[in-house]
């Protein structure tokens, strides 16, 4: 038996084992192909590889949920500490902000003086829109 992925616009949009996929399933033939054990639907498949897609990344939390995924990575009391050296309207912002976006100065501040890589906070903000 072999694994088949129904792909459509780059796209695994299903997975399947069987024998003989184009006689099983002749209307979405041209949509069928053969795959690894471990695709899985939601991939993507480029270039005649299967590649997990990218994740999603929130561009905006809640301040809840940053502090909670800061804390999560342990990473709560340098941010604090680091907080109070702002600007006042800085902190301000930290204590009284509902909400914190991703592409927000102090995120790339704190970022840049922290040598945190996009993808690191990239990371936190899909842990903590998880929380």
């Amino acid at each position: 038996m072999t694994t088949f992925a129904l792909v459509r616009d780059g796209v695994v949009l299903s997975h399947f084992y069987t024998f003989e996929p184009k006689e099983a399933f002749p209307d979405i033939a041209e949509f069928l192909v053969e795959a690894p054990d471990d695709v899985k639907d939601g991939m993507l498949y480029q270039g005649g590889q299967f590649v997990d897609a990218a994740p999603f990344v929130p561009q905006e939390v809640s301040m809840r949920q940053a502090r909670l995924a800061l804390l999560g990575a342990g990473l709560l009391d340098q941010v604090e500490q680091a907080v109070k050296t702002l600007p006042r309207a800085a902190q301000i912002e930290w204590e009284f902000a509902t909400t914190v976006q991703r592409h927000y100065g102090m995120v790339d501040q704190l970022a840049t003086a922290f040598g945190w890589s996009e993808q690191m906070v990239d990371s936190l903000f899909i842990q903590a829109a998880q929380l």
